[in-house]
């Protein structure tokens, strides 16, 4: 149970935050507005589903499964996500025409 517990933290709270964080200081160092699009709403919340998927496996008679449904959950719902915000830090000149 404290495994599950720690899962719940770690992918549930912690990736959650990170996409969150990650998502505005990435929109602020662009120059875009701070809100939630799209791609970031849909990897919060997925992050939310792959915790809620993750802990569901440490109460299944076969874990494995349900391990790599998780684990598939996450890096379906973090990729765009990751290429997306990462592409925005390619293109040197800021949406807006400030330095940074």
């Amino acid at each position: 149970m404290a495994h599950a517990l720690l899962q719940a933290l770690t992918i549930g709270l912690f990736a959650s935050m990170l996409v969150a964080k990650l998502t505005s200081v990435t929109h602020g160092h662009s120059g875009r507005p701070l809100d939630m699009v799209t791609v970031a709403r849909i990897a919060f919340v997925g992050m939310q589903a792959t915790a809620i998927v993750r802990v569901a496996a440490d109460a299944a008679r076969q874990p494995l499964l349900w391990y790599m449904a998780a684990a598939v959950m996450w890096l379906a719902v973090l990729a765009p996500w990751a290429g997306r915000s990462s592409w925005l830090y390619l293109p040197p000149p800021r949406k807006d025409g400030r330095p940074g």
